[in-house]
């Protein structure tokens, strides 16, 4: 046995009383995740909201579908600001009815500092600063990097949301008029929606790329400057059942490290245990029901049960490769 292969079962060893603890668990019959929307009838332009897996996430129509038909996720949505007053209120944010509860509240974050894009790569600025406002709610983007939390708005009766933000750049927050010839770029502004009931859970990042009198290719350079940098794919890990690092941290703080070790184990089971109602569940959700991971033709299947349990011990003590 090589040194390497004892390191990693003397670190499993001391989970065998654990696992027969857990093992003897009787375990319900869990609810199923909702189902993604189905027909929508909004706003073409708009930022499309749906439910899903617990979460928000955008998506947007896609207009060369025949007939065009909402698309999800999609995470980049570019904004033409006006050549006279660097503003815009398209694109506004719409969902089909009873998507959100009624009597909850939907708001956003800003998560960056503006940036604009210098040609390689998106720069933080000073000036100009991003506001959104609508009514007498407004914020402005933040000094640095530090989430600046928005402003929430009712919920439809009928569950839905439909609002369009003023979107407009200013020299600072005194609402100093942008001087629009000499701050021609693109910007950028990493954003996330919330709900405030406590079984949605906010969207991944999105970002609104904002163009103000500046050409298609250089807009076009920075959305996917924003897609190959920060939406490229979560890592996999070694086996279905690495979901986490050494310290039992899952995705988005910390993610698969190519270890099978007390981490995932720690992880899988802080995620099975939870309320079916609680997002953060999905972290155990390896495979379907009948237990077949990703490796096996299948995977995750929005529902954490019998198959996730199965598929996770089985993964876990055959180890990485």
């Amino acid at each position: 046995m090589s040194t390497t292969t004892s390191h990693r079962l003397r670190r499993r060893a001391p989970l065998a009383a654990t696992l027969a603890q857990s093992l003897a668990l009787s375990l319900s019959a869990l609810a199923t995740a909702p189902a993604a929307a189905g027909t929508y009838t909004v706003h073409e332009g708009d930022i499309l909201l749906t439910v899903a897996d617990g979460r928000i996430v955008t998506g947007a129509v896609d207009s060369t579908l025949s007939p065009p038909a909402p698309t999800f996720p999609v995470r980049i949505f570019p904004v033409a600001l006006s050549s006279t007053s660097a503003g815009a209120t398209d694109p506004g944010y719409d969902c089909e009815p009873f998507t959100f509860a009624p009597g909850t509240t939907t708001g956003f974050n800003t998560l960056w500092q503006l940036r604009k894009w210098n040609g390689s790569t998106l720069e933080p600025i000073n000036s100009p600063v991003l506001r959104i406002r609508l009514g007498a709610f407004q914020r402005y983007s933040g000094v640095d990097d530090t989430p600046v939390a928005g402003f929430s708005l009712s919920v439809g009766s009928d569950g839905t949301y439909h609002r369009h933000f003023a979107m407009q750049l200013f020299a600072d927050r005194s609402a100093t008029a942008l001087n629009t010839a000499a701050n021609a770029g693109v910007y950028a502004m990493k954003m996330e929606l919330w709900n405030s009931s406590s079984t949605v859970a906010p969207s991944e990042p999105y970002f609104l790329v904002l163009s103000l009198n500046a050409s298609a290719q250089d807009r076009d350079a920075a959305i996917e400057y924003i897609s190959s940098t920060y939406l490229g794919a979560a890592p996999t890990g070694c086996s279905p059942a690495d979901i986490a690092n050494t310290d039992g941290e899952s995705l988005p703080a910390g993610g698969p490290d190519n270890t099978i070790d007390n981490g995932d184990f720690t992880a899988f089971f802080s995620a099975f245990f939870l309320p079916d109602t609680d997002p953060a569940r999905l972290v155990a959700d390896i495979a379907n029901t009948d237990g077949d991971t990703a490796l096996t033709g299948a995977g995750p299947d929005g529902t954490v049960d019998n198959g996730d349990f199965t598929a996770f011990f089985a993964s876990f003590f055959a180890g990485c490769p």
